[in-house]
């Protein structure tokens, strides 16, 4: 027999968690999101208006995970979501907003036939890729969306953006040869035979499609960067 699973995603808005008396938070409105085998929330924001952009992931075929991401209003209505399937393993870990609103998101695929818009790099080179992907608030358009990666395993877990919208990423990379630029604190990988992993801080124009700054930062064993700021 086969079972088909499916779970949702839970949004809870409350109020009175910025006061500084003792109370309990009060929800406003909760908001479901399904219709997806297993889906599962990663990360959220926030944009001036109230709206709330989800990332997750969620297994169309029940094997591989891919990437979900989804726009409520204030009172929690889902206005649009999109869903992004690779042929592979897909797997949204950050998000940000730039400063027209527009969202940008990354992660890590396996997929050699994600979707990209203008890439800065189209090819899948190792067995695993970092993506960054700009969305558009109004409608989830794809604008722009492109690998970043060397000859191994590399995934990025963290995103900021900064007032002149420059994205800044971090994670971990196994590659021998990650794209660093010329200025790096650690321009090459501590020890350069896949066996472990370094952390990475990248810093690329508001284009997406330049890297401007990037280094390995790590030591003799693993390490990773999980958020920026």
């Amino acid at each position: 027999k086969v079972i088909n699973l499916f779970t949702w995603i839970l949004v809870l808005v409350f109020s009175g968690l910025g006061s500084t008396q003792a109370q309990n938070p009060t929800v406003l409105n909760e908001s479901f999101i399904d219709g997806y085998h297993l889906p599962h929330a990663h990360d959220l924001v926030v944009d001036d208006q109230g709206c709330v952009f989800v990332i997750g992931s969620a297994y169309e075929d029940g094997n591989h995970s891919d990437v979900l991401i989804t726009k409520l209003d204030p009172d929690g209505t889902q206005l649009w979501d999109i869903y992004i399937n690779g042929g592979s393993r897909d797997y949204a870990t950050g998000l940000a907003l730039d400063s027209q609103g527009d969202l940008w998101v990354t992660g890590w695929t396996d997929s050699s036939e994600f979707p990209l818009v203008a890439p800065m790099d189209a090819t899948l080179t190792g067995f695993r890729d970092i993506f960054l992907m700009k969305i558009a608030s109004s409608d989830g358009a794809t604008l722009y969306s492109t690998f970043i990666g060397g000859d191994y395993s590399d995934s990025a877990t963290g995103i900021a953006i900064n007032s002149e919208d420059e994205i800044f990423l971090t994670g971990m990379t196994g590659s021998t040869d990650f794209p660093t630029t010329e200025n790096a604190y650690q321009p090459g990988p501590s020890f350069p035979l896949y066996f472990f992993d370094d952390a990475f801080v990248m810093r690329l124009a508001p284009s997406g499609a330049e890297i401007l700054y990037s280094t390995y930062f790590g030591g003799t064993m693993d390490d990773s960067g999980d958020r920026i700021a």
